[in-house]
């Protein structure tokens, strides 16, 4: 089954369930001219903007919960 001939088949909903998508090297730049850019990472995530900003907030908090739940459990 050819992946790329799938999701040229697929309506708008059945694509948003998609966990993971991958291109070929020959696909990707056909789909970076057509969609968006290629720096995105970038622009994203190497500036901070308010993605970032919530995406680093979130794994702060996350990080620090882990180590008060292992705090935690070595205290039992």
């Amino acid at each position: 089954m050819k992946e790329d001939a799938d999701w040229v088949k697929m309506t708008d909903s059945d694509k948003n369930f998609r966990i993971l998508v991958s291109w070929s090297r020959e696909e990707l730049p056909e789909y970076i001219k057509r969609w968006g850019m290629e720096a995105w990472i970038e622009r994203y995530y190497l500036r901070l903007n308010w993605i970032s900003a919530t995406e680093y907030i979130l794994f702060m908090c996350t990080c620090a919960l882990v180590v008060i739940s292992l705090l935690q459990v070595s205290y039992t």
